[in-house]
């Protein structure tokens, strides 16, 4: 599968023919979320305005995730892994002024 475009660059990758994930995956992820770039637009955002933490898109993929299938984990505790800060000072303009960053 070829690449695309996304803001989640770091998830982007086609699948290699000896690709050692994707076994795993078939084993173990249990489902999917498929998430739009605005989803993933609206986490980083989010990530910057309530928490003040700056994430790349990748790693705001588990908050896209959430915020779409929140209604599933009514009175569960959840953990959501947030890692990745790698943004392009280009990718981050796109967000925060393409995405029309909220004022308070």
């Amino acid at each position: 599968m070829a690449s695309t475009a996304t803001l989640a660059d770091g998830t982007a990758g086609g699948i290699e023919d000896d690709s050692l994930t994707f076994e795993y995956c078939n084993r173990y992820v249990d489902d999917y979320v498929l998430v739009a770039e605005a989803e993933i637009r609206d986490a980083i955002i989010l990530m910057l305005e309530k928490h003040f933490m700056l994430v790349e898109g990748a790693a705001a993929l588990s908050i896209a995730a959430f915020l779409k299938t929140r209604q599933r984990f009514n009175n569960k505790n959840i953990v959501l892994l947030i890692t990745g800060k790698k943004i392009s000072l280009n990718t981050l303009k796109t967000v925060l002024f393409n995405g029309g960053l909220k004022e308070k």
